[in-house]
């Protein structure tokens, strides 16, 4: 189950992601609005999905304008 994440209070967080992360893991973190985990999510994907980077460098990208723009 994915806890249901807090405000981002701007402050650097060590959001917990787990050793194995999904696709859909990591879109859920981003709907939740926990911006800091679905950064790390994605870039773990993008590490292991090398074939998918381009896709995941956009989310990626999107969420730090994210992160930086609220």
């Amino acid at each position: 189950r994915i806890p249901i994440a807090r405000e981002d209070t701007g402050r650097n967080e060590h959001a917990a992601v787990p050793k194995f992360v999904t696709d859909t893991m990591a879109a859920i973190y981003e709907k939740q609005g926990a911006f800091g985990q679905a950064l790390k999510a994605y870039q773990m994907l993008a590490r292991n999905k090398p074939e998918n980077l381009a896709i995941y460098q956009a989310k990626i990208n999107e969420i730090t304008f994210r992160m930086n723009n609220e």
